[in-house]
């Protein structure tokens, strides 16, 4: 009989996958180098498939919030015909939550269109 013990966090990254970053800036900086991607919640600020607006209403929404919360990761995915734009990455639904909260406070013209989405997310390995 072979008994392991081993972390609780350790069993949560068995299957994901390790990144390197992709700036050069990262190295002595304090910024993770490194990331894992795994399941996770983002929140999803726009979505549209009007393709004459869309895409520009999904990079005018990820430069107002970068604006607004600097350290948020904001992406734009294109899944034909439908420009989103996501932003976060959290573990769990409860820190997502959270951080809808803020950005509905933040962003009141648009948070009827906030919802949290299950994604794939990254999150930082620092060494």
């Amino acid at each position: 009989t072979v008994s392991v013990y081993q972390d609780e966090s350790i069993e949560g990254l068995i299957g994901s996958k390790i990144m390197s970053g992709t700036s050069s800036s990262d190295e002595g900086s304090g910024e993770p180098s490194r990331y894992i991607q795994t399941k996770g919640y983002k929140i999803q600020v726009y979505s549209g498939n009007n393709q004459k607006l869309s895409k520009n209403e999904a990079n005018s929404r990820k430069a107002s919030i970068r604006n607004t919360f600097p350290t948020m990761d904001v992406t734009i995915t294109f899944n034909s015909p439908v420009w989103r734009a996501l932003a976060g990455n959290y573990k769990t639904y409860e820190q997502a939550t959270e951080a809808l909260k803020e950005l509905k406070n933040a962003f009141p013209s648009f948070a009827r269109e906030m919802q949290i989405k299950e994604a794939i997310i990254k999150l930082p390995v620092y060494q």
